[in-house]
């Protein structure tokens, strides 16, 4: 069989060079349908523990999908216990209701001074209420929230810092903002920035699962497509150095490049997503 593929490719060279190519191009054709699959259970075996537990903890207590926004303050004597960054974390979690992506209907989905509830036993019973229904006017009230949420240890050092320092609001994905990951943590993202540049003095940051395979899958493509053409020149300098002839540098650019449309075009087809470990074999392959 692989005598008469030779001779074939011998005696009609132009369907083979024809062939050659049509393969590519309808290979490279389908690249536009490659997904990037930034998931982290993507690289745990499917007979591993800790994907099986991961799964039986979602089916529990929901996705473990969780945004986590800390809010810091260095700058005041209180910390972040001063009414102007509790005004700011209702501000937050009020964003938060408002925007689809995020489930917000439960306190265990969206959980912030605004939405827990502060649960303490007196000598009637139990007391069931917020730490924080509506923020503080003064430092008195400020301080009070402080307060009880340090005598209350399922919150402190979890929604707090123990020093004061930091507040942390905890959401979670809806089935909406699953569909649209990387486009709801950049909104995200841009909705700090613009806090930050109307002039609050607080520290804020995003993180969590969500925004972290989020930003994997925003900046894969971003960093494959500033690498390729970087190697592509690097490779071309290269080869004309070595042979010193343009034929010296387009025969090993074709082939690099029909084996580029090969296997992207067919991982396309295949449904296969590229990962963030495999999303660095373009590159590679050159």
């Amino acid at each position: 069989a692989r005598d008469r593929a030779v001779s074939f490719a011998y005696l009609h060279p132009w369907w083979s060079l024809a062939a050659l190519l049509a393969i590519p191009a309808a290979a490279g054709s389908q690249v536009s349908k490659l997904t990037v699959d930034s998931d982290m259970l993507a690289f745990m075996p499917r007979d591993d523990s800790a994907y099986t537990e991961t799964l039986a903890l979602e089916e529990v207590f929901g996705s473990t999908q969780l945004t986590r926004i800390l809010i810091t303050r260095d700058d005041h004597p209180d910390g972040v216990f001063n009414p102007e960054t509790l005004a700011l974390v209702a501000e937050i979690t009020d964003w938060l209701k408002s925007r689809p992506e995020y489930q917000t209907e439960r306190n265990s989905d969206l959980r912030s001074l605004s939405t827990v509830n502060d649960i303490r036993a007196d000598e009637n019973g139990m007391i069931v209420e917020p730490f924080m229904e509506t923020p503080p006017a003064d430092r008195a009230g400020a301080l009070a929230i402080r307060d009880a949420l340090q005598a209350n240890t399922a919150y402190s050092g979890v929604l707090a810092s123990k020093d004061g320092r930091a507040l942390s609001i905890f959401v979670r994905e809806s089935d909406e903002g699953a569909k649209d990951r990387v486009g709801y943590v950049l909104d995200l993202l841009a909705y700090l920035d613009g806090l930050r540049a109307a002039g609050r003095k607080e520290g804020l940051y995003a993180t969590g699962r969500s925004v972290i395979e989020a930003l994997f899958g925003h900046y894969i493509p971003l960093e494959s497509a500033r690498m390729g053409p970087m190697v592509l020149v690097m490779l071309s300098a290269f080869l004309f150095v070595s042979f010193r002839t343009l034929r010296g540098v387009l025969i090993p650019l074709a082939v690099i490049a029909c084996t580029e449309l090969w296997m992207l075009g067919f991982l396309a087809v295949w449904g296969w997503p590229v990962y963030t470990v495999t999303s660095i074999l373009p590159v590679l392959i050159m």
